[in-house]
């Protein structure tokens, strides 16, 4: 599926700038050429069309096709994730053949090596979704965690807005269910999708907390040291101009330097731990100049590849609440001190822009691992006699 997916995010990417390129060329030819967007549309007049109509008319809505983890799988539950894979597949083929101007067939393979054509996936992508689906139900219910009543104020809430949305302000749900049947879907199951969404992070939350709070200190350190990570904070002293990136002149620079040195000779000679810590507070403080410290307060924690490599061999050479030499880089010199692994501090940031400590990475790793672990063992059962659909059974040719 990712592949897919990934083919026409990108593809898609490329339709605004395909377009005008096309009208461009219109207006360069001749009347007797061929609008290149004209044959497209022409292609995609001639492309075979799936018969969703047919489709869903094959089984009654409300029998069972399947049983996944004790639970019965009706037609119109497969068919909502079939209906939605196989329609995707369509667009990607569509894109394909504006972009190149040919585009695969149903019957062409989609891996070789794997013996799977483009009208295996849907049916293979549709098992996964609902495996998916139930792992969630399933998931929740042996560790009894429900909705609590903040979540299923937001489902409601969150069905309101769509309601709106596609039907208009003032909408009822007789009208937003109407909507949804043009879309073989129904109110119960658009519900039943948006409470999956909130129980999936109410889950993690529940038993990890918010942010993986309730991993103690002591296995998000051991997390931390198993993947590779080390500790350490910083003291730079700038020689690169911020604006354009350059080396300051040779002057300042010398005079970071000279800083740096100082600063470093200093704090190497404490011999008192607690004292060097707080005398590299108090320096870091007056002479950092390092533009991310507001965004890691407590210092980096890193594994490989994730800093500057002078920055990472300095912080390796040394132990716990050691200081380091100036180490240049191209940002400037660094006076290093390695810490001890705190599973509390900021390693990284979401997409989202939520801090991920130690914790939250152990807890997001660990949670996956048990929802695929619950995966693997998840068998579907076929109802005696149903055959899943192809979907090459169902085209139109124009």
């Amino acid at each position: 599926m990712k592949k897919i997916v990934a083919g026409i995010a990108v593809l898609c990417l490329a339709f605004t700038g395909l377009f005008s390129y096309f009208q461009i060329r219109a207006k360069e030819q001749s009347s007797s050429e061929e609008d290149p967007y004209a044959a497209y549309e022409k292609a995609l007049e001639e492309m075979p069309k799936i018969d969703y109509e047919a489709l869903y008319a094959s089984n009654p809505a409300d029998v069972t096709v399947a049983v996944i983890d004790n639970k019965e799988i009706t037609w119109g539950e497969y068919f909502q994730a079939y209906y939605g894979y196989s329609s995707e597949i369509e667009e990607y083929m569509k894109t394909m053949l504006m972009y190149y101007g040919s585009s695969p067939s149903w019957d062409d393979f989609y891996s070789e090596s794997e013996n799977l054509a483009f009208k295996d996936l849907p049916a293979l992508y549709s098992e996964d979704d609902l495996k998916q689906k139930a792992v969630i139900d399933g998931f929740a219910e042996i560790n009894g965690i429900e909705l609590n009543e903040e979540n299923k104020a937001l489902v409601e809430e969150e069905l309101k807005e769509a309601r709106e949305s596609y039907c208009g302000e003032g909408a009822s749900e007789e009208d937003f269910e109407l909507f949804l049947n043009e879309h073989y879907f129904n109110l119960d199951m658009y519900r039943k999708m948006t409470e999956r969404n909130y129980l999936y992070q109410q889950m993690f939350t529940d038993l990890y907390g918010e942010n993986g709070e309730k991993i103690t200190d002591e296995d998000g350190t051991a997390y931390l040291k198993e993947k590779g990570y080390v500790s350490a904070d910083h003291i730079l002293f700038m020689t690169m101009d911020k604006g354009t990136g350059e080396e300051l002149d040779e002057d300042t620079v010398r005079e970071k330097k000279k800083q740096a040195e100082e600063v470093s000779s200093e704090l190497k000679a404490i011999e008192d731990q607690e004292e060097r810590v707080r005398r590299f507070k108090e320096y870091r403080e007056q002479y950092n100049e390092d533009t991310g410290s507001s965004a890691y307060p407590d210092g980096y924690t890193f594994t490989s590849g994730m800093m500057v490599q002078e920055f990472e061999t300095a912080v390796n050479e040394l132990n716990e609440f050691d200081v380091s030499e100036p180490i240049k880089t191209s940002y400037g010199y660094h006076v290093i001190i390695r810490t001890p692994l705190d599973s509390n501090a900021i390693i990284d940031y979401s997409e989202t822009g939520i801090p991920m400590t130690g914790k939250a990475m152990k807890a997001n790793e660990e949670y996956g691992e048990k929802l695929q672990e619950y995966m693997e063992k998840m068998e579907i059962t076929y109802t005696n006699g149903w055959e899943k659909p192809v979907v090459t059974d169902y085209l139109k040719t124009p």
